[in-house]
């Protein structure tokens, strides 16, 4: 990490984001962060998106089943939180989809592929999110919540359902320890490539 503050990162943070299309592929994370090319995006992303649009605002969406889901998907008190801390050098950044400050509860919502429980009890995503809870509040959050909106297609399109599954799911500071040897594989795999594309500090 000697070196992470003479060089400038594409983001002058580690995102869930960034960390998941790194490990993923390195030639596609170059090709985003680096030179600027337009992510990938599917019909099944864009629901996810504009599902998440609308639970963050009260704008409606003229979608019967988009509005359904609005009122009686499980709600937090803060939405699209935004929360960031430094863990032994690198600065990460998080936007959690449901926050409760009051007891740390986070809460995310995933549409597309089926969700299971073991999926939920791995997801790295909310691994690192519970992290930045560790970090900004010295406690775990002590549940997580990932509620699972099922998809179909219809007609060639994918169409959100009224089928939604909750996976309840916790952090230790067991899978913390884990974690932190890939978080500093990548911010140092970041830092390395983007020596490459001369991203010198002023």
């Amino acid at each position: 990490m000697k070196n992470s503050k003479k060089f400038k990162t594409p983001r002058p943070y580690l995102s869930w984001s960034q960390m998941n299309l790194f490990e993923r592929s390195r030639d596609a994370y170059e090709n985003v962060y680096l030179k600027g090319l337009n992510g990938f995006e599917n019909e099944a992303m864009r629901v996810g998106r504009n599902l998440a649009t609308r639970l963050e605002t009260d704008e409606q969406t003229g979608e019967s089943m988009m509005e359904h889901l609005a009122i009686f998907l499980p709600s937090y008190p803060k939405r699209e939180f935004e929360i960031s801390a430094d863990f032994e050098e690198i600065p990460l950044l998080g936007k959690l989809d449901g926050f409760n400050p009051r007891n740390r509860k986070i809460g995310e919502y995933k549409t597309g592929k089926k969700w299971t429980q073991a999926m939920a009890d791995r997801s790295g995503q909310l691994t690192f999110y519970a992290i930045l809870v560790w970090l900004k509040y010295g406690k775990l959050p002590p549940e997580i919540d990932l509620h699972w909106i099922k998809t179909e297609v219809v007609n060639n399109r994918i169409v959100l359902t009224n089928e939604v599954k909750t996976f309840h799911t916790q952090r230790t500071l067991a899978d913390i320890i884990l974690f932190r040897g890939r978080m500093k594989r990548v911010w140092e795999g970041i830092i390395s490539l983007s020596k490459q594309y001369e991203f010198l500090r002023d």
